[in-house]
């Protein structure tokens, strides 16, 4: 088995850019028996267009740029360790896992025809482009090419785009993209399956008679109605947290079409959504990147009574815990506020106190489905007021 040798990018890291590891790690793979992999830190990471080329790979020894431990994204802006720059990859088996691209002026990934085999897993790509025929999120022109998991929100062109053979796309999620949420645009591409589209500008959907093999797939428009085991016409405000462009959040919510909807994948090489957590949670693989817990899989509950400030939810609560529901009990007249916050960010109010008769202050159940994009989640009450907060802290999700 090949040696695995990896390096971090970034400030205080092995090398100092994406550029810099790429240029140190052009190297005979194949002689030298290894996988580099390269773990950006969880900062921007800013640079020229860069094009992955020079290092002699095979299937079991090649590249990976990949995400340092606690600088993945949450499936929502702004992600962790942030590629800013366009990436071209002219590298057989290169692959690129966890990593966030948000690039103003230009593609986030595109996979030329000299990068076969490559893989694109777990990428959130987000805001990128200004010319509407050639900036995509993620584009693959390499044959034998995977995309899987990945979230692509508001580019200026098409979400995902696959103009090659043998390519597929697994569990991905495309909203509000210029042109196509998911493309095809060759003959050959081998599968498109368990995806969600919606708010995209020209289809959700398209190329669907160049696919071997399409099931399973969502769409707003009417793409994917007369698909396999397909739904058109679906409502995304009634199927993802947030479908609002500029503001997406792609978790699924109760009673979305995408839960226990789609086909068992793990045949393929992959168990997992798009932040690391296992499929299926329930009876059955969700579709989109996103895999929903069900409540009867033990949630996290925590209990607290105010006044309180800042109290973390969770004993390890950390970036990327889930908060479903928050429970608010007044206990006494008058009732305190009660905030959250995500991590280091804004408090949030959520419920703003009140004066008036204890007996009219009812609990209210406030239903949120958020996800932690900075840090712990973080409540803070005032007097006489209690919450007990619902989800998964302790990083579990």
């Amino acid at each position: 088995m090949a040696a695995l040798v990896q390096e971090t990018i970034g400030t205080g890291g092995t090398y100092a850019s994406v550029s810099a590891w790429h240029a140190a790690t052009q190297l005979n793979l194949v002689a030298l028996d290894q996988v580099r992999e390269g773990q950006c830190l969880n900062q921007a990471h800013a640079g020229s267009t860069l094009t992955i080329s020079g290092a002699t790979v095979d299937a079991t020894r090649f590249r990976r740029l990949t995400v340092a431990s606690g600088a993945g994204h949450t499936m929502v802006r702004p992600g962790g360790a942030r590629v800013n720059f366009a990436i071209n990859v002219s590298e057989a088996f290169f692959q690129f896992v966890g990593t966030a691209h948000s690039v103003a002026a230009s593609l986030g990934v595109r996979f030329l025809a000299g990068g076969t085999d490559g893989l694109a897993d777990k990428l959130l790509v987000y805001d990128c482009g200004t010319s509407p025929a050639a900036h995509r999120g993620i584009e693959v022109l390499g044959a034998n090419c995977t995309v899987r998991n990945c979230t692509a929100l508001k580019n200026v062109s098409g979400g995902i785009v696959l103009n090659s053979t043998g390519g597929v796309v697994y569990n991905c999620t495309s909203l509000n993209n210029g042109q196509e949420g998911i493309a095809v645009s060759a003959s050959g591409a081998a599968a498109v399956r368990n995806c969600i589209a919606g708010g995209n500008f020209l289809s959700d959907f398209s190329g669907l008679s160049f696919v071997t093999t399409k099931s399973h797939l969502i769409s707003a428009d009417t793409s994917a109605a007369g698909q396999p085991n397909s739904s058109g016409s679906v409502s995304m405000a009634a199927t993802l947290t947030s479908p609002t462009s500029g503001s997406e959040n792609i978790h699924l919510i109760p009673g979305s079409a995408a839960l226990n909807a789609g086909v068992d994948l793990s045949g393929t090489g992959f168990a997992v959504d798009g932040e690391g957590q296992a499929r299926p949670q329930g009876a059955a693989w969700d579709i989109g990147a996103d895999e929903d817990y069900p409540d009867s899989i033990d949630p996290d509950t925590e209990v607290l009574v105010g006044p309180a400030y800042d109290v973390i939810l969770g004993l390890n609560g950390q970036r990327g815990d889930a908060l479903d529901v928050l429970e608010i009990l007044p206990t006494a007249d008058p009732t305190g506020a009660v905030s959250i916050r995500d991590g280091s960010g804004s408090l949030v109010t959520v419920f703003s106190g009140g004066v008036g008769a204890l007996t009219k202050l009812k609990p209210i159940s406030a239903r949120l489905g958020a996800r932690s994009a900075s840090g712990a989640w973080k409540a803070t009450l005032g007097a006489g007021v209690s919450i007990k907060a619902v989800g998964r802290f302790n990083g579990s999700v």
